[in-house]
C-alpha cells in the first residue's frame, strides 16, 4: 500500500481526487489532506507519506513553498493544476508526474504506475550491483544507471557530477562521459552512498573528491576537476564551505 495525501485548497478538486483513488486505486492508502502552508507541512511531518499530490496554487501560498518548507527528496511528488506553465518548474523539483485539472482517472492511474515503476527500477538495480562480482572495490560502491539503452554499472568514484534535466538526470563521469539517465536527481542521490556526494543547488550533485575550487557569488560556485563550473545555492553555501574547509571526502 503506498501511502498518499492531497494538498489542494479546492474542496471539489479534492474530493473529486479522493473518489478516484476509492474507486480506481485499490493499493492508495489515503492518510488525509490539507489547503495551506502551515497544515501542508504539519501533515507530511506528520504521516510521512510515499506519495503527496500536491496542488501548484494554495490558498497562501504555492507547492514550491510547501516544498521548500520541508525535505521534499524523500517524498514521490505528483503535482495537480490547472495552468501548464507551471510544468518546467515543477519537474524542476523532481516531480514524477503533472497532472492537469479537471483530473481523469486514467491520469491518475498512470501517474501511480509511473510511481510503482520507478520503485521496481529502483529494487531491481539494488539486486544487479548485489550479484555482479566486484560490485564493492578500492573505488567504492557501484551503482546502476537506468538508461533508454538499459543499465549501466559505475563506480560512485567515477561519477563527478549528476545534474537534473526535466525528470531525468545526467551524469558526468570522470572519463569524460554523460549518461542520460531515466531516474530523477532525487533516486540517483538515494543511490549514492550518504558520503562523498553534496547536493550544491536543487538540480546539482557532485562528486567532494573532484571538488578543486570554490568561487565567491551570490550562492557561488564550484570548479570540479574536469574544469566545469557547478552553481551553488544561498541555502547550501555554508554546510558545503564547512564541508570544504574540513577536508571530508
Amino acid at each position: 500500500m503506498l501511502k498518499t495525501i492531497i494538498i489542494e485548497d479546492e474542496l471539489s478538486a479534492q474530493l473529486l481526487l479522493k473518489n478516484i483513488f476509492d474507486e480506481y486505486c485499490p493499493t492508495i492508502n489515503y492518510a488525509g489532506y490539507a489547503t495551506s502552508l502551515a497544515e501542508s507541512t504539519e501533515l507530511i511531518l506528520k504521516t510521512k507519506p510515499d506519495i503527496i499530490f500536491l496542488d501548484i496554487a494554495l490558498e497562501d501560498c504555492t507547492a514550491f513553498d510547501v516544498l521548500d518548507a520541508i525535505d521534499y527528496t524523500q517524498y514521490k511528488i505528483i503535482f495537480t493544476t490547472a495552468y501548464e506553465e507551471y510544468a518546467s518548474k515543477a519537474f524542476r523539483y523532481e516531480a514524477l508526474d503533472y497532472i492537469l485539472k479537471p483530473y481523469l482517472p486514467n491520469d491518475v492511474i498512470t501517474a501511480l504506475e509511473r510511481v510503482r515503476a520507478r520503485d521496481y527500477d529502483h529494487k531491481l538495480l539494488q539486486k544487479l550491483t548485489k550479484i555482479i562480482p566486484g560490485s564493492i572495490n578500492s573505488k567504492g560502491h557501484k551503482i546502476g544507471i537506468h538508461s533508454s539503452k538499459g543499465i549501466s554499472l559505475l563506480y560512485e568514484k567515477e561519477i563527478l557530477h549528476v545534474e537534473a534535466n526535466g525528470s531525468y538526470t545526467r551524469i558526468y563521469t570522470v572519463d569524460g562521459q554523460s549518461i542520460l539517465s531515466s531516474k530523477g536527481l532525487k533516486e540517483i542521490e538515494t543511490q549514492l552512498s550518504k558520503v562523498g556526494f553534496f547536493r550544491t543547488h536543487l538540480s546539482h550533485l557532485v562528486n567532494i573528491d573532484h571538488i578543486k575550487e570554490f568561487q565567491k557569488g551570490d550562492g557561488g560556485s564550484v570548479i570540479l576537476s574536469n574544469r566545469k563550473s557547478v552553481p551553488v545555492s544561498r541555502r547550501k553555501k555554508s554546510e558545503l564551505l564547512k564541508i570544504i574547509e574540513r577536508g571530508i571526502s
